[in-house]
């Protein structure tokens, strides 16, 4: 990434007066641009304008002069804010650019005020930890502005036909589609000016995901539908074929199931069950929307729904989607989850979608309440005997 070496540059600083000074509004020679000396909005300390002919003007701090809430940044991130401001002024909106925002001392690339709420839009390029990313979404919501995360579309991974690779701290973005709680991924391009979107539609492995990608140029897309996502065609379903890969891997793959750390009470359990992780139900280890808000495989914490939470209850009592999470996260299962600041009751949701696939295999009935267990599940007798079970299933659900 070509990012501009120990430089901290920036398009916005101020005068000895006070008077904010940018440089994109709407070009580098706007206006005539006030005299120096330059100051940085957040440590107060002296810029330097650079004027460039192959770089956008910037201003940047002294070499020997570090800033703790500014960073190095690459040209794509710096063109891509300039490009997500002239957007949205298109649009009428008054974004502002790095503004600083002393109560929680962070920088926001953009804030825009959209129907009474403030938004900050982040285009994160580089990459950074997961504790960072969820302590700045953390931070802007403490103060009431909500965060909307674009991430670079260089950070699109396609590892084969329709198969992503998502890494660490692109999980925190995960945003969610109102009208129908659908969850994607958003990335901007400053190299071709456009926006995607990624619809996770199963979870394969705990950092590839089967999903629909979407392209729109930026002329075809409104800051509305940005907050929203836009209307969308759902791909292809996974196959039955391909998912019986994943299953099959997971029965049969040797010691595949020892990579992942064993969840209290599972490995106990297979053990009194005489039996090893590989001879799950067959009911369990299947793909639903939302299952990437567990990074636990499909198959184990599956199994421990149908061999622990559903036999602790009576055929009679009818249980939520909510408790059954709250069940789940107390099994201990979730103790290395991803924390998804920007979707709400992530985990009820997915158990719904399970609990959904679980009533088309008579597992469970829908209720006035919610949910209530039907039948009871068996472990099979051998691993060829599940695998001819998951085939039957696959038939009938996928």
């Amino acid at each position: 990434m070509n990012v501009i070496r120990k430089e901290y540059a920036m398009f916005v600083a101020v005068t000895s007066s006070g008077r904010r000074v940018s440089l994109i509004s709407p070009a580098p020679t706007f206006s005539p641009i006030p005299s120096p000396p330059y100051f940085c909005p957040a440590c107060l300390k002296p810029v330097i304008l650079k004027k460039g002919t192959k770089r956008r003007w910037h201003f940047a701090h002294h070499r020997k002069s570090a800033c703790p809430y500014h960073h190095p940044e690459s040209e794509e991130h710096l063109n891509g804010k300039a490009l997500l401001y002239q957007w949205l002024l298109h649009q009428g909106y008054k974004p502002d650019v790095e503004r600083f925002l002393p109560m929680i001392k962070r920088k926001a690339d953009l804030l825009v005020e959209k129907s009474g709420q403030s938004i900050a839009i982040e285009y994160q390029c580089a990459s950074i930890t997961e504790e960072e990313m969820i302590a700045r979404t953390l931070d802007y919501r403490s103060i009431g502005i909500h965060p909307l995360w674009l991430l670079s579309s260089s950070r699109l991974r396609l590892r084969s036909p329709r198969h992503y690779q998502i890494h660490g701290f692109e999980w925190v973005s995960l945003r969610e589609r109102p009208k129908d709680t659908r969850y994607a991924f958003s990335y901007f391009s400053s190299r071709d000016q456009s926006f995607s979107f990624l619809f996770p539609r199963a979870m394969t492995s705990q950092t590839r995901i089967l999903a629909d990608h979407y392209t729109l140029p930026s002329s075809q897309l409104s800051f509305h539908e940005l907050i929203t996502f836009p209307d969308t065609i759902d791909g292809p379903s996974l196959s039955v074929s391909q998912w019986l890969r994943v299953k099959k891997q997971w029965r049969f793959g040797k010691n595949q199931w020892r990579a992942f750390h064993d969840p209290r009470r599972l490995g106990p359990l297979f053990e009194k069950l005489r039996a090893g992780l590989p001879f799950f139900p067959a009911e369990a280890g299947w793909p639903h929307l939302g299952m990437e808000v567990i990074s636990v495989p499909a198959y184990l914490w599956q199994s421990w729904l149908l061999l622990v939470f559903l036999p602790s209850l009576s055929p009679s009592h009818s249980f939520t989607s909510q408790e059954a999470a709250i069940a789940v996260t107390k099994s201990g299962l979730l103790s290395k989850s991803t924390c998804f600041p920007l979707l709400d009751e992530p985990l009820t949701q997915t158990l719904k979608h399970y609990l959904s696939l679980l009533s088309l295999m008579g597992v469970v009935e829908k209720t006035n309440r919610g949910w209530k267990k039907k039948r009871g599940v068996r472990i099979p007798l051998s691993l060829e005997a599940g695998f001819a079970k998951d085939k039957y299933w696959g038939r009938r659900i996928l």
